[in-house]
């Protein structure tokens, strides 16, 4: 375990409080990633990030192997002491008996999602996000708290006045990005570069930014974070009614976490062509998504509760493999002023042109000519 700094600075202004990291190990307990889930200040969330990536875990053990795992780690700045806290489960629970059939179809998903994951590094495309958000404005209401004496009409009014946080109206707008997965100190990341906003080429340094910059998508990793034989130990599994996609027969999977402590997914679903096993549609339901802190901090403050849906669609096929085509994001807030939950963010988000490449070595090394 290697400590954060704490800067001096920092503490003689007050700076201090708790953030939450997203902490991914390896079967040896490497740690894989380490990013912010919810911050506290820029230099505390740098610091605290790179001692994480220095820490060395005991692996989680399951059905007596090593496994990997995703879990939280609160760090706790506070006056001259600082203080880490692992949030996250402490065991799993014994493994699930599957049905045959159910046993057959996720050891089937298992296989595609390493061809997935294979093919991810290997391609470019276009991302066209359409976007509708929404700010949050103080507004000032009245409140009738009682009747009283009135000298001309027998009756007195008593109001109060009283202001409360809620969504304002709604704003549009369009990115176009060149879109690719690269791999970057062992870690994968999306590499974005914007093209057009709102139909118009974009030049310069500082180039405009979506409202919500969902930075952790991967909509093409999401079938192997539910799916895959390294995550079928984190999460349980039931075959839904079956249905149809684009004339397609489909299993159903729903999906929840084992552990209620699982982090902030609630829940997902996939469907699967049933003939090829390839993931045709997956849905995921978490409380917030990831590279969405900034919102997490809103309804912190003003006590709401987030939910996001994120749908994904996989429809461009290239040897055997389906690529995402399309996502649908949609994030709410509950316990507002409104009864109902109010949309505080929606996406529309499709990848196109696809410009697929391989990459050839050769054994043995070539000197000057």
């Amino acid at each position: 375990m290697v400590m954060p700094d704490y800067p001096e600075l920092l503490k003689k202004q007050g700076v201090e409080g708790q953030l939450f990291l997203l902490v991914d190990i390896d079967r040896n307990g490497n740690v894989d990633l380490a990013e912010v889930w919810m911050g506290l200040h820029p230099e505390l969330d740098r610091l605290a990030v790179e001692a994480l990536k220095r820490w060395k875990f005991e692996p989680y053990i399951y059905a007596g192997e090593p496994i990997r795992a995703t879990f939280f780690v609160r760090v706790i700045f506070n006056s001259g002491s600082l203080e880490t806290i692992k949030e996250g489960p402490a065991q799993l629970a014994p493994p699930e008996s599957l049905s045959p059939e159910l046993r057959n179809v996720l050891d089937k998903c298992d296989e595609y999602c390493q061809k997935l994951t294979a093919a991810s590094l290997y391609y470019v495309c276009t991302e066209k996000i359409t976007e509708i958000s929404r700010q949050v404005m103080e507004r000032t209401g009245g409140l009738i708290r009682g009747l009283g004496h009135d000298s001309r009409t027998g009756k007195e009014i008593m109001e109060a006045t009283f202001t409360y946080a809620a969504l304002g109206n709604r704003r549009k707008s369009e990115f176009l990005y060149d879109y690719q997965l690269i791999r970057k100190e062992g870690q994968v990341e999306e590499r974005q570069v914007l093209l057009e906003k709102d139909g118009r080429k974009v030049t310069g340094q500082n180039p405009p930014q979506p409202a919500t910059r969902l930075y952790s998508l991967k909509p093409i990793y999401v079938p192997a974070w539910l799916l895959s034989g390294e995550q079928q130990a984190v999460f349980s599994y039931m075959l839904a009614k079956e249905e149809k996609v684009s004339g397609k027969e489909v299993f159903v999977i729903e999906v929840k976490p084992r552990m209620p402590e699982s982090g902030n997914l609630k829940g997902g679903r996939i469907w699967l062509d049933k003939s090829t096993y390839r993931v045709l549609k997956a849905e995921v339901r978490t409380t917030l998504l990831p590279g969405c802190e900034p919102l997490f901090q809103e309804c912190s403050i003003n006590h709401w509760k987030p939910l996001s849906t994120a749908i994904h669609y996989y429809e461009i096929e290239k040897n055997g493999i389906l690529y995402p085509s399309r996502s649908v994001i949609r994030i709410e807030y509950d316990k507002m002023v409104s009864p109902k939950r109010d949309v505080k963010y929606a996406a529309n988000i499709r990848y196109g042109r696809y410009r697929f490449f391989t990459v050839e070595t050769e054994a043995g090394i070539r000197g000057p000519r």
